[in-house]
């Protein structure tokens, strides 16, 4: 009911999952079940776990070459294969693009795909027309780990009453409405993550992952992204439970609060780094965008050398600053079986991508 208030949209058309990835995962097997679709377009400029639910449905995914401007799939170079399924629109950091949403959404429809949009760094915003109405198909939203809200665990996702067909919509709706909650091993993992996280945060690096890996081989550890999940696995899906749904419930009401903070952060940001010699930010990013994580690309300076990103890391380190690298390198944090994504071998198709991600 909130997240139907502050989007405009109708409570019935929202539903709840333990993680936004299950959403991805379910939505993208129903594509393949009712479609006979072999492809999900998406971006490599991601975390691998936007991709695992692709892999997990049985189909590939293809990697469109993104935008500096907004850090998402490039409209004016999106092509859409035969075959196509879906188009994935991330609404990177919180860079909410409408006119290039917009050119997305056409395209995706014209190619008779749907239109995925992830907004799990943009809890409860979503990308619209010129005339207000939202432009995705299917809208996920996320209350994880290192997201818009204090919550470690919960997403919702938000079916298109006016544009999802209506044998696609009984079948998402019919899965969604079947999914089981945790069993009690997990729900304590759920209680018991923010005191594991807590230790791993605390310890030195070397002993932080051998705590992690023995805690990984119990079943009461619940990490953001597994081990198995590095290497492309994917996780078993399920319905939020009522502890995880009474955390979010309770943090949605700071929503508002949280948006105005991260909004003026953003104006301060862009004040005091928008002629800053070296650094590029994203066209995209509008005053008072209440952004999840401000993205800055380095440029090389005037006499044509390159910088190397990872000296301001250090340096900002050695202040007490912990930056973050999403999404350097691409599939974040990185996985050994980069193959089983195809990522290597579409490395030529997105040059651009390559270039943000260094």
């Amino acid at each position: 009911h909130f997240l139907a208030q502050h989007t405009a949209t109708d409570a019935a058309d929202w539903w709840l999952l333990l993680r936004a990835r299950h959403g991805l995962q379910l939505v993208c097997t129903t594509i393949n079940e009712e479609k006979s679709a072999r492809h999900i377009v998406t971006q490599a400029f991601t975390c691998l776990t936007a991709v695992n639910p692709i892999l997990a449905a049985g189909m590939h995914p293809i990697y469109a070459d993104i935008s500096t401007e907004t850090l998402a799939i490039d409209s004016k170079k999106l092509q859409i294969p035969p075959h196509t399924g879906a188009v994935i629109l991330q609404n990177t950091f919180g860079i909410v693009a409408n006119f290039a949403a917009q050119e997305i959404a056409e395209k995706t429809h014209q190619a008779g795909a749907l239109l995925i949009e992830d907004s799990a760094h943009c809890l409860g915003r979503m990308a619209r027309n010129a005339g207000g109405a939202p432009v995705a198909d299917i809208s996920i939203h996320s209350f994880g780990a290192e997201k818009m809200l204090p919550t470690k665990f919960g997403a919702a996702i938000w079916l298109n009453p006016h544009t999802l067909e209506q044998k696609l919509r009984q079948k998402l709706q019919q899965s969604l409405e079947n999914l089981t909650p945790p069993g009690p091993s997990l729900q304590a993992a759920l209680r018991l993550y923010k005191t594991q996280d807590k230790i791993l945060s605390h310890l030195p690096a070397r002993l932080s992952a051998k705590t992690r890996h023995l805690f990984e081989s119990t079943p009461l550890f619940y990490p953001p992204i597994t081990s198995q999940e590095r290497n492309g696995e994917s996780a078993a899906i399920y319905a939020l439970d009522s502890w995880a749904g009474r955390k979010a419930a309770t943090a949605l009401q700071n929503l508002p609060a949280i948006e105005t903070q991260l909004a003026n952060t953003t104006n301060i940001y862009l004040r005091e780094l928008e002629n800053q010699a070296g650094l590029k930010i994203p066209l995209a990013i509008e005053s008072g965008m209440p952004l999840l994580r401000f993205p800055m690309l380095v440029q090389s300076t005037a006499a044509g050398v390159e910088r190397d990103p990872e000296e301001l890391f250090t340096y900002l380190q050695a202040q007490g600053f912990y930056p973050g690298r999403w999404y350097r390198p691409l599939l974040f944090p990185g996985t050994p079986t980069a193959e089983r994504y195809d990522l290597p071998a579409q490395y030529p198709k997105i040059p651009t991508t390559c270039r943000i991600a260094a």
